[in-house]
């Protein structure tokens, strides 16, 4: 019966961990299907900097998605924070519902090589990102 309990706690222990707090790089830069950085501006000859986590994160959280706009203020000032304080970048300490809500805004605001990129550097861990594939080569019938 102790041992029991001792794994129940050490269990639980694990799994509040999971929904503890966590660093996030914002500053990290945002690569495309070649690895180079994506730059953060559109159009023919884009000059701008490297796009950013927090820029494309800020972006995600304060654009209006159809679905978004008959939010309460309360929601609309919360991811107004959240935007602001990914924005500048460094390492900020999200919850897992700030982490939750970012994912799901990135996804309805960018491309999937974004949004694959994105997560990963958001959420390394995620059981959300699918497994890898593994490359089967099938030889010609003989």
């Amino acid at each position: 019966m102790q041992a029991q309990r001792l794994v129940f706690s050490l269990l639980l222990a694990a799994l509040s961990f999971t929904a503890e707090a966590r660093e996030i790089n914002f500053s990290a830069i945002v690569t495309d299907q070649d690895g180079a950085p994506i730059l953060d501006c559109v159009g023919a000859g884009c000059t701008g900097p490297p796009l950013t986590l927090g820029s494309a994160a800020m972006r995600a959280l304060v654009a209006t998605f159809e679905d978004d706009k008959n939010l309460p203020g309360e929601e609309k000032f919360k991811r107004g924070e959240l935007a602001l304080r990914v924005y500048k970048g460094g390492t900020v300490d999200l919850s897992a519902e700030d982490v939750a809500l970012i994912k799901k805004q990135m996804a309805k605001g960018y491309g999937p090589i974004v949004v694959l990129r994105t997560w990963k550097l958001i959420d390394p861990e995620s059981k959300d990102q699918p497994a890898q594939q593994r490359m089967i080569r099938r030889t010609p019938a003989q």
